[in-house]
């Protein structure tokens, strides 16, 4: 008989080692594609991530000792206090590039933005977890879900921040998904979702609408954009990744990073510096990486005890995916950029936080899984 199955006998807590190996792979390259970033920047933002991978990884530590059930009762809690820090933010944020994002505690700044997503991922865990009836939901049943979405929303909207704006009705509709949803409230969703597109566009800053006006300009259009323009973003990360060629130039070699072609190298456009000195083999080791994690979260939201844990790892997941996605497709020139970084690349003591805490909680999802019959719960009921 497994020790986890004999009466009072304390149940051990394994770690999901394959997790580890790829997260601990990502951050390993993440730091030194940073450092490649900053050689003609400033190396300081080199030392200062290099910390907060040591405060995220104890973080992450603490989190997957901790019953994930734990985190269950202070969602709500958790949530208001995140909702306090954004007000803070508007009120007496520190401001950056015409942007108001920041709170300086001490000697640190962190930006409450990127922990919400944590939040309201438990938030909207929380709402489900109990809800194990047969029949479809209907959109009734998101109207709470929607509005604790709204809130930060709308918040970090007038920072200005579009991108982690976007990410949070994407954490939504992603674990909405893996719910049992009818046809019709699925249609009315979608419907209201364009009927509102028009009215998001006139709430956009006049750089947000040139940014999305000059990508379909691009997609669309075979005549030459102002490169030094709107489209000096992107057309010079298309450059580096183009010039990555197969294998890359090399560590420290990248010479569109190097003479300093590529914008924000180190915060919003990382992939771009990695594309250009590890070319096609390397951006598909990345991406595979990433995949790998994203999958392997899905797969313990598949095997998890119970709905809550289930519906936290598809959260992360879907936080994850969106980050890479929205991220690389502004590299690539695919998407508008809208400033959403890559996880454990980009430089930022709060990004790197909140992505390893969310590892550190699908670490506790795995490791307090029950064995069977208990096992594949979350896959049961609709997940």
């Amino acid at each position: 008989m497994p020790l986890d199955s004999v009466p009072g006998r304390r149940r051990r807590i394994t770690i999901d080692l394959p997790l580890v190996m790829a997260v601990a792979s990502l951050g390993v390259l993440g730091l030194l594609n940073l450092r490649s970033a900053v050689s003609v920047v400033n190396l300081q933002f080199y030392e200062t991530q290099l910390t907060w991978f040591g405060v995220g990884g104890l973080t992450a530590l603490v989190v997957w000792l901790v019953d994930h059930r734990v985190f269950l009762r202070y969602s709500y809690a958790a949530y208001g206090l995140v909702v306090l820090l954004l007000i803070l933010v508007l009120a007496v944020g520190r401001q950056a590039n015409q942007a108001t994002r920041w709170l300086v505690l001490g000697p640190v700044s962190i930006q409450p933005s990127e922990f919400m997503k944590l939040a309201l991922i438990l938030c909207i865990a929380r709402i489900f977890h109990g809800d194990v009836r047969p029949e479809p939901r209907t959109l009734r049943d998101f109207l709470l879900p929607a509005a604790l979405t709204a809130i930060p929303t709308v918040l970090v909207l007038k920072q200005p921040d579009l991108g982690t704006a976007l990410i949070y009705p994407l954490i939504l509709g992603s674990m909405a998904m893996v719910l049992r949803v009818r046809a019709r409230s699925l249609l009315l969703a979608f419907g209201g979702l364009l009927v509102s597109l028009p009215i998001a566009w006139s709430y956009l800053h006049g750089y947000q609408r040139e940014r999305v006006v000059t990508l379909f300009a691009s997609l669309f259009s075979s005549e030459r954009l102002d490169v030094q323009d709107a489209a000096w973003q992107t057309t010079q990360s298309k450059i580096a990744v183009g010039s990555g060629h197969i294998f890359g130039k090399g560590f420290l070699h990248g010479t569109q990073n190097q003479l300093g072609f590529v914008p924000f190298q180190h915060t919003d456009f990382p992939f771009a510096v990695w594309g250009e000195e590890h070319g096609f083999v390397g951006s598909a080791l990345l991406i595979a990486l990433y995949l790998f994690v994203v999958l392997w979260a899905l797969r313990i939201a598949a095997r998890a005890r119970d709905r809550f844990g289930a519906l936290v790892a598809v959260g992360v997941a879907a936080m994850l995916f969106w980050h890479v996605a929205i991220n690389m497709g502004m590299v690539l020139g695919l998407l508008p950029v809208v400033g959403v970084t890559l996880p454990l690349f980009s430089y930022g003591g709060s990004s790197v936080l909140a992505n390893l805490i969310g590892v550190g909680l699908l670490l506790s999802i795995a490791a307090h899984r029950s064995a069977s019959p208990w096992e594949g719960l979350g896959a049961r009921h609709g997940l």
